[in-house]
């Protein structure tokens, strides 16, 4: 934008100096030419009124003489009715000099001089005077007086061009920092604002810019405050439920509900209070893959033993660190089991493996079920099992935020595999 600014204020300098410079510089010749025309129609005047008041040959000769010793190329001469000449040498067309012996003044231009012819009537014949101005006189100071205009052509183009490209910088620089705003909080972060500049346009804009982070803000809080206020209702149900385990009188029943009663206040908890941080920016967490991937296998396990399902469990040995905190990653593993025990027949195997390559971490989730649903499982809210239909969205957003990506395929077997990769990672022993 900066440059195209440029370039059309440069041709329209260009054209308007043009479209100046050229009839100004054709006047400057003209005025030059009848400067010099007019010095020789001055002299030729002076010499006529001499010719008119004075006849002696000796006077004349006297008088020529001086209009010769100007010394700027214009020379005079007398042609006196005997054919003698006075003055200097001047080659002149007989015809020139006939039409001058009839009495009539006139000027002719040829071999590269005008000459000005000026007759005088006497009682001896008709005098006839004549002034010659070469053509350089005519044109003396037009070149000076072009090279001049063009410096001012010139100069006004050059100031015409470092003023749009100021112009042009202060618009682009304002443009840009509304860009880099506008990347910012696409980017997530809203704090970003624009200091409003440049054309009133785009001042505007950047104000535009700053209501809509604040309106953006307003909402998000509105959601966050609404969504902890939904998760902080589920506390008297739970508390009831956490009653209702207490009055079991089967020992291991009461301990397992108690457990799972807990977990799930503990969830919502968890909910509420990352729901009030607010925007408050996260620090990097890492969380052992393997420990989280056993815990919650072992937690699903008891659901899986109930409904006769046959799995599997391959984790290395070794911790297997992944840059994504523990809530999180509990979650991401509960919702892929979830997605198991929920959505395939009761007594269908499944196997959950962690792989470590060279390339990265992959989770791994396959089942013997009746395979993929219809339409596009990771979609958040959709769902083809007539469930919330975020769980695999939740999988999906978690290993994005690892630097990963969530995929999910057929098994050999015909059921459904989910894998998580994790990106690459630094093993530790």
């Amino acid at each position: 934008m900066r440059r195209r600014l440029t370039l059309t204020v440069l041709a329209v300098t260009a054209m308007v100096s043009v479209a100046f410079l050229i009839p100004l510089g054709l006047a400057v010749k003209v005025v030059a030419a009848d400067r010099a025309l007019s010095l020789g129609d001055q002299e030729s005047r002076s010499l006529a009124s001499v010719l008119a008041s004075e006849t002696s040959v000796f006077a004349l000769q006297r008088v020529v003489a001086q209009f010769n010793d100007g010394g700027d190329g214009r020379k005079a001469a007398v042609i006196l009715p005997n054919g003698q000449r006075l003055g200097g040498k001047i080659e002149v067309p007989a015809s020139e000099l006939e039409l001058a012996r009839r009495g009539r003044a006139f000027s002719a231009a040829s071999g590269g001089e005008t000459r000005i012819w000026v007759p005088v009537r006497l009682s001896t014949g008709v005098v006839v005077g004549v002034v010659t101005v070469p053509n350089r006189l005519t044109q003396q100071g037009v070149w000076r007086a072009w090279l001049v205009l063009a410096g001012v052509g010139i100069a006004v183009i050059i100031l015409a061009m470092v003023l749009a490209d100021q112009l042009g910088r202060s618009v682009v620089r304002s443009i840009a920092d509304l860009d880099h705003a506008t990347q910012r909080l696409k980017a997530g972060d809203l704090d970003a604002r624009v200091e409003p500049a440049g054309p009133p346009e785009i001042e505007n804009m950047g104000r535009a810019v700053n209501s809509l982070a604040e309106r953006i803000i307003e909402l998000l809080k509105l959601e966050r405050e609404e969504a902890a206020d939904l998760s902080h209702r589920l506390r008297t149900p739970l508390a009831q439920l956490q009653l209702e385990a207490d009055t079991l009188e089967h020992d291991p029943d009461r301990q397992r509900m108690g457990t799972a009663v807990r977990d799930l206040t503990q969830s919502v908890n968890s909910v509420i209070f990352e729901l009030r941080k607010g925007r408050t920016p996260r620090q990097a967490e890492e969380s052992d893959l393997t420990a989280s991937v056993r815990e919650r296998v072992a937690f699903w396990s008891v659901l899986a033993e109930e409904q006769d399902r046959q799995w599997t469990l391959t984790v290395p040995p070794i911790p297997v660190p992944v840059p994504i905190s523990g809530g999180d990653l509990d979650a991401a593993v509960d919702a892929l089991l979830e997605n198991v025990l929920a959505h395939t027949p009761e007594g269908t195997s499944f196997r959950v493996a962690v792989e470590v390559s060279a390339s990265g971490v992959a989770l791994t989730v396959e089942d013997d079920g009746p395979g993929l649903p219809q339409g596009p499982v990771t979609e958040r809210g959709r769902s083809g099992a007539g469930s919330t239909g975020l769980g695999l969205d939740i999988v999906r957003r978690t290993a994005e935020a690892a630097q990963g990506n969530l995929s999910i395929e057929q098994a050999e077997s015909g059921g459904m595999r989910a894998v998580v990769r994790f990106g690459p990672i630094k093993l530790s022993g």
